[in-house]
């Protein structure tokens, strides 16, 4: 039990009582314990991240003491509001008091006198006079906005054209287009500049088509080609494409509704690009590659999933590999099988849709034993 617990709170840092306050003061006041776990894991994993991103500039400015500068750097490739009012000079002391909840740590502000200060004879020091330079700079853009982004970055008409060209394509109906811009993404060099626009079309676009597989399948495709251009920076945008990735893997989309559509195939495609992504961008800093196994195994663990999102599980620790198989998978098989059994020997006619869907799992779970047996 003991071994147990420590597993359970290796990871965490905010729990999700905390999670609670935080949404009790701003007016939510009934959190479900499940949302309030999830977004307690979540904020987890991003705290973590920020950190070990800012500890790596931290040790490339060898340095044995982290800034405010180098938690703005992060910040600033995670698309994050930097930290106001502090500056990296400036000595921060911190004290600490206890509560009933535990100890409390904070930044030891000094009073200031206003009295004091107001008849003091101390005459500040003279910055200097104030200098105008002017520089002119002549270019074109659109704001971000247009492209549907909250970002405030700018693009270019040009980039913006190209943008839009090669959105028109992806989603349009012409599989020779389809192809060509596929081609360029993975390919063309220039495209870092509206890489952003691109990631944030697809994490919009796979919620708002969960009812069109064609489109699904095509904005895989887009993420397949961008993460294939080795000119690409991903590690600040892979927490977007493993998102987006995610919900075509897992989640109950509404094309998955009926049993006519072969979104089993949809997933299988989403699971082989995680794997990917997870090869390519999984790193000591990040832990994608565990954050992936830990996320697939709690889904497939969880009999309040439909088996569409079993099935997912399933695949994606299948692409995962034969290790990703015998850790995560294997120790709760007897026990999943078990519950799949039943449904699979209920033969009446108002069980035969779920049968259908754990026939996939089914069908899935012996592929995935088959490779573990040949390793």
């Amino acid at each position: 039990m003991a071994s147990k617990a420590s597993e359970d709170t290796r990871f965490s840092v905010l729990s999700a009582e905390n999670v609670r306050l935080y949404a009790e003061v701003i007016g939510v006041t009934k959190l479900e314990d499940n949302l309030a776990r999830s977004l307690a894991e979540d904020v987890t994993y991003r705290v973590r991240h920020l950190l070990q991103t800012a500890q790596q500039f931290m040790k490339h400015g060898k340095r044995r003491r982290m800034t405010t500068e180098d938690l703005n750097r992060a910040m600033q490739l995670t698309n994050v509001e930097p930290v106001y009012g502090y500056g990296s000079g400036e000595d921060m002391p911190f004290r600490s008091t206890s509560t009933k909840e535990g100890d409390v740590f904070f930044v030891d502000e000094k009073e200031i006198g206003i009295r004091e200060l107001a008849l003091s004879t101390a005459v500040p020091t003279d910055p200097g006079k104030v200098s105008v330079r002017g520089k002119y700079e002549m270019y074109f853009t659109v704001h971000a906005t247009v492209l549907g982004c909250s970002s405030k970055a700018a693009i270019s008409t040009a980039g913006l054209e190209y943008y839009e060209q090669i959105t028109k394509a992806v989603l349009g109906e012409s599989d020779v287009c389809r192809r060509m811009a596929f081609s360029d993404l993975q390919s063309n060099p220039k495209i870092s500049c509206i890489f952003p626009y691109f990631v944030s079309f697809i994490a919009s676009g796979v919620k708002s088509c969960s009812h069109d597989l064609k489109q699904l399948s095509r904005l895989l495709g887009m993420v397949s080609a961008l993460t294939d251009n080795s000119s690409l920076f991903l590690d600040p945008y892979v927490i977007q494409l493993v998102t987006a990735v995610m919900y075509c893997l897992l989640e109950t989309l509404t094309v998955s509704l009926n049993p006519v559509n072969d979104h089993w195939r949809l997933r299988r495609d989403a699971a082989c690009i995680l794997a990917f992504l997870s090869r390519k961008c999984s790193n000591p800093v990040n832990y994608l590659h565990q954050q992936l196994l830990m996320t697939l195994r709690e889904v497939l663990t969880d009999e309040s999933r439909p088996y569409c999102s079993h099935f997912g599980a399933v695949v994606g620790l299948m692409e995962l590999g034969s290790e990703a198989l015998e850790q995560f998978l294997l120790p709760h098989l007897s026990t999943y099988w078990h519950q799949l059994q039943q449904v699979l020997e209920d033969d009446s006619s108002s069980n035969g849709v779920l049968r259908g869907e754990a026939l996939h799992v089914y069908a899935a779970l012996l592929v995935c034993i088959k490779d573990v047996h040949s390793t």
